[in-house]
């Protein structure tokens, strides 16, 4: 999985133009096609957020806006390689909003085979 931080400008819901937009589309699509892209969705700012906190049996929401951009999500993609080596090389090619200032984190998903494997 592939996460697009959040930044000043994405918590604007900031729109990138057609042009930008058009690219990360033809992207999308492209990988699609060619059968590794799972998914792959922009969020809304955090203006539009809750976060649910649970402890001692309920639960508590808190309503967005959230202060610590540098922890949140502006968008993410699921990709299915065999690699991170891959991964990491199709986001050297994605046109991402931000260009050469997009900040990613890349993480392995957890297989639903390795999760049954531990009930065995």
């Amino acid at each position: 999985m592939v996460m697009l931080k959040a930044n000043v400008r994405s918590e604007t819901d900031f729109d990138p133009g057609p042009e930008v937009l058009g690219k990360m589309m033809e992207a999308n699509k492209a990988g699609h096609e060619a059968g590794f892209l799972i998914a792959g969705f922009g969020l809304s700012s955090s203006r539009h957020a809750k976060r649910v906190h649970f402890g001692k049996g309920h639960a508590a929401v808190i309503d967005g806006p959230f202060a610590e951009i540098k922890e949140m999500i502006a968008g993410f993609w699921v990709l299915r390689v065999d690699s991170i080596d891959e991964v990491i090389a199709w986001t050297q090619t994605y046109p991402f909003p931000d260009g050469d200032a997009a900040r990613l984190e890349i993480r392995p998903l957890y297989a639903m085979r390795e999760l049954l494997a531990t009930l065995d």
